[in-house]
């Protein structure tokens, strides 16, 4: 197989591509001469190419047979011969003997290994795919025959591109490139994400199956792919198969299979770079194949390519800045861990933060509770960069806190370093009314007397309650500090310290607990505010006992589970507000009356609250904590009512983010034998218990509408076009479904795994090709086009697509964009916000999570909280989309 090897590697190749070669390749030993097309070449071609045997009487090759004619210089003059008088025959004439007495003419067998040989050595793919096709050659034939014409043309060039040392294939040499080849080029259908997936199982199986075929000189370029692919991380081999499909698309599919058994440590890879220039060199690299991609696409609309996985134009800015390029490479050498960067969004992340901001120089005026330097530009947060607020001129900062301040993300540039400012509380110290200066004696101050009304003063109490265990048994106890402030407003302030922590966790594991429960009592309903505070070495003493941290008021019970309280390495913290006031229920209930989620799920229904609204902050974010809200003799006495309250019962959370959320939790009994709703949650809002007339009947039993990939979901990858179809089909009704006036895209086969539900989505109106014949559906799906979709789906479902709530201008979006209804729709809707920049990035690409979310809304799922086995490893219960792709994934 060296001679006749392949001789190009993907670094070749994507320089050629780079450097506008022609789109076909002729390897340097074959002959430019020679056709590779799909087509057969002619009789008279062929017959001068294939060596067949010059007994004239043996078969032949040929389709046609060529008289020799002799030229005018070769005819000779003889002489005259006068031929022997003619005698007569004697009669009767003897018999002649019998043609069976003649020796047999022996035929030899030309056998299809044979042809194929034959046909590979002069490099005619055409021919040897009529071998493979129209005879027995294969003795399982299986994978071949269920590829596509080009597909099996792809087979037959490989076979003559990789021919053996020996100039020959033997019968399991060919059964074996078919069976490897077929199964890489059903890995070349799938997205570059998934096809390095399957690409794995393809070079197990040329390392598993390969070695015993081949002699050790023609296998070890096989085996060298296969061990520099397996060995690779997930970020460089989806480079790898992103550049080969890439590769295939551009110039040649024939060279696709081949193209995976050249891959060698020559590919650049910022993983393999050992030194700053070569790490440049392998940036540069990767930008040429960013631009070339672009280039590519621009110019071929119609073909299925991705986008580059990185993006790297922040390198124009650089350009003719060496100090930089130099400082650049070394970082992405210093930012490497251990093993390389394991994703490209690793790597991505790092090239980011190279341009990212510095810290800005702003300082703290502690007398003006305002901070110097900032503007618009920047934000700020209270709680150590969990929270971000942009920052505005009335932003003042009073009392004992601490905040950081950072530039805001722009474009693909992120946010990153901060700086920290402390406040403290402008406490003034009194007048002492004297003359304090030294020697002398002292002048008579006379004073008027004055009368006057003492002001309010603010009063404080402290209060000590119990930390009990899991059954109410007392493990210690911790000081409250209760304060009247001068408008009559009381708020509670409850501090665990490490001692209290300790000593709770002491007493736990003597009685053989788990829980550490603060319970604040309020039996005149008078608090407005809890904030409970625990500082950092008393969350870590709750760690390291194992200690679940419950806190209980008249208004939530709180509960942190272990998990949660693990790794959270600052102080912790909790405010409850709850709505006490009847207007402020009555605001929530309109609120959610009007608000577009609810009315999807429920159209033209009654809302009304039950119980207490309230409010939660904290600075644990996106980690599992679970709440129980009181009932508070809420539900209706009548049995038949309260269970169809409890029926159609749900917590609506208003976001701190804009967003919106409607789920549903479970009845639980609570430590007073009252009743409350228990759900769990990641982030932290305003939480309302509203019953939602029709909520129920709206949940009919429904199918799972994704799928994942075994045990995963891949949560952060980019949805694909195929994926968003397979999914609006999947919940549309047999009527919507309907593929009677279904497209059929080229770039779409029969074989192809979303056939049905591509033609299903389109045909219902939901999704249109990328033009009359292409679909892209590998292509992946940005904001605008999910915000169409989206806009699409409600008009299918003959609900109102008018926009009712407040319109924001996003900066990016212009009046005349494409999608500007749609986005316009879906942000007043709730079903998709913007950024704090104010932009909304309409050509963002949406991932698998964000997608779940957004679908679930059109789809009327509310997000499933509660379970106990996360159905996919990588979502697990604290990740943000939890419980959206919890609902997603199960009935």
């Amino acid at each position: 197989m060296g001679k006749t090897r392949k001789t190009f590697s993907l670094l070749v190749v994507s320089l050629m591509l780079m450097q506008g070669a022609a789109a076909s390749y002729v390897s340097a030993d074959s002959d430019p001469n020679s056709e590779t097309s799909s087509s057969t070449t002619s009789s008279s071609e062929s017959n001068s190419s294939i060596n067949t045997p010059s007994n004239s009487n043996e078969p032949s090759n040929n389709s046609s047979t060529t008289t020799s004619q002799e030229t005018p210089s070769e005819q000779v003059n003889e002489p005259i011969i006068i031929p022997p008088p003619i005698l007569p025959i004697p009669t009767p004439m003897p018999p002649f003997p019998p043609f069976s007495t003649l020796p047999p003419i022996p035929t030899p067998t030309i056998t299809p290994l044979v042809q194929l040989n034959q046909a590979v050595a002069v490099k005619e793919a055409g021919t040897v795919l009529s071998i493979l096709k129209d005879t027995d050659l294969l003795n399982q034939p299986g994978a071949f025959s269920e590829l596509t014409d080009q597909e099996q043309m792809t087979i037959a060039a490989t076979l003559v591109q990789l021919t053996p040392d020996s100039g020959s294939y033997n019968e399991d040499q060919v059964q074996f490139l078919v069976d490897t080849g077929a199964k890489a080029l059903q890995a070349y259908r799938l997205d570059y994400r998934d096809m390095a997936y399957e690409l794995k199982g393809f070079y197990e199986q040329v390392l598993l199956e390969g070695a015993d075929l081949f002699s050790q000189e023609d296998f070890k370029h096989f085996k060298a792919a296969a061990n520099f692919y397996l060995e690779a991380n997930e970020a460089d081999q989806r480079i790898i198969a992103f550049i080969a499909k890439m590769t295939s698309v551009t110039m040649s599919n024939d060279s696709a299979i081949s193209l995976l058994f050249m891959i060698s440590a020559e590919l650049p890879s910022i993983n393999q770079a050992e030194s700053a220039n070569e790490a440049w060199q392998n940036l540069t690299y990767y930008y040429m194949m960013q631009v070339q991609t672009e280039l590519y696409i621009n110019e071929h609309p119609e073909v299925m390519l991705q986008d580059f996985p990185l993006q790297l134009d922040q390198l124009n800015e650089i350009s003719e800045d060496m100090d930089q390029q130099q400082k650049l490479a070394e970082w992405m050498l210093n930012e490497r861990p251990d093993g390389g960067y394991e994703k490209i969004k690793d790597i991505q992340r790092a090239f980011d933060l190279f341009f990212a901001p510095p810290a800005p120089k702003v300082t703290a005026d502690d007398t003006a509770d305002v901070v110097i330097g900032a503007d618009e530009t920047m934000e700020y947060s209270k709680d150590n960069g969990e929270t971000w607020n942009k920052f505005s001129e009335t932003d003042r900062f009073e009392g004992n806190q601490k905040i950081v301040v950072r530039v805001r993300a722009k474009g693909n540039t992120p946010a990153w370093k901060w700086t920290t400012l402390t406040f403290t509380s402008n406490t003034q110290t009194p007048n002492p009314g004297g003359n304090t200066g030294g020697g002398g004696s002292t002048a008579p101050v006379t004073t008027s007397p004055v009368t006057s009304t003492p002001a309010p003063t603010t009063k404080q109490e402290q209060i000590v309650v119990d930390v009990n265990g899991t059954n109410g048994t007392n493990l210690t106890k911790t000081p409250i500090t209760r304060t009247t402030e001068t408008n009559g407003t009381i708020k509670d302030l409850v501090k665990m310290t490490e001692a209290i922590a300790k000593e709770s966790v002491e007493k736990a594991k003597q009685l053989n607990m788990n829980t550490a429960r603060i319970v604040i009592p309020d039996t005149k309903d008078s608090v407005s505010e809890t904030r409970i505070e625990l500082p950092k070495a008393a969350v870590k003493e709750l760690n390291d006992g194992s200690l679940k941290l419950e806190i209980s008021t008249e208004n939530v019970v709180i509960s942190v589970p272990t998990n949660s309280i693990a790794g959270f390495d600052q102080d912790l913290y909790f405010r409850v507000v709850p709505l006490k006031q009847e207007s402020e229920r009555k605001e929530v209930e309109e609120r959610a009356k009007k608000e577009q989620l609810i009315q999807q799920v429920a159209p033209n229904t009654n809302v009304r609250v039950l119980a207490r609204p309230v409010e939660i902050d904290t600075n644990m974010q996106s980690r599992e904590v679970t709440l129980t809200l009181p009932l508070r003799d809420s539900l209706p006495t009548d049995p038949t009512a309260r269970q169809q309250a409890l029926d159609n019962l749900a917590i609506y959370i208003e976001h701190s983010d804009g967003t919106k959320e409607l789920i549903q939790g479970k009845l639980v009994q609570l430590a007073d034998n009252s009743e409350g709703i228990e759900f769990t949650v990641t982030k932290f809002s305003t939480f309302t218990l509203v019953v939602v007339d029709g909520l129920k009947a709206s949940q009919s039993t429904h199918q799972p509408y994704i799928q994942g990939f075994g045990v995963d979901f891949r949560p952060d990858e980019f949805v694909t076009r195929a994926q968003m179809a397979a999914m609006l089909a999947r919940n549309l009704s047999t009527e919507e479904a309907s593929s009677a006036n279904s497209v059929s895209y080229k770039d779409v086969s029969a074989t192809h795994w979303a056939t049905n539900e591509i033609q299903k989505a389109q045909s219902a109106g939901i999704m249109n090709g990328m033009s009359n014949t292409q679909f892209a559906p590998e292509g992946s799906i940005t904001r605008a086009q999910m915000a169409t979709i989206a806009y699409r789906w409600m008009q299918q479902q003959a609900n109102s697509t008018t926009v009712n709530g407040t319109a924001v201008s996003f900066t990016d979006v212009s009046a005349d964009l494409w999608a500007a209804d749609a986005i316009a729709y879906v942000q007043s809707a709730g079903l998709m916000v913007g950024y704090n920049d104010g932009t909304f990035k309409p050509d963002s690409k949406l991932t698998r999570a964000e997608a779940v979310k957004v679908l679930n809304v059109l789809f009327n799922r509310t997000p499933l909280t509660g379970a106990v086995t996360p159905t996919f490893s990588d979502v697990p219960a604290t990740h943000w989309a939890y419980a959206d792709i919890e609902a997603a994934a199960q009935k």
